[in-house]
């Protein structure tokens, strides 16, 4: 499994086990082997978005000045376009 996606993981379960949602975690850990298979299928084909860093970086600002609002349309237009490369990796193997 891509060190990306390792790592990907770890800061879903941290920032859910932060924040308290359990069942969230136990849900993630579930679901953590068919995660790591469909991103070792993919690696080939897809790799973390250009914007990965950049696009954290600009929600977690937002996050430590207090903006949520921002912070939330920060990760929302990353999880957007995150989600489009991954259909078109998933279409391409169709």
């Amino acid at each position: 499994v891509p060190t990306f996606v390792r790592e990907d993981y770890g800061v879903m379960r941290t920032l859910l086990a932060g924040g308290n949602f359990l069942q969230a975690v136990w849900m993630l850990h579930r679901l953590a082997s068919v995660y790591f298979d469909l991103a070792d299928t993919l690696s080939t084909s897809m790799g973390p978005p250009a914007n990965d860093v950049p696009a954290h970086g600009a929600f977690f600002d937002a996050l430590a000045a207090g903006d949520t609002e921002l912070a939330v349309k920060r990760i929302d237009d990353y999880l957007g376009n995150h989600d489009r490369q991954l259909t078109a990796a998933l279409e391409a193997l169709a």
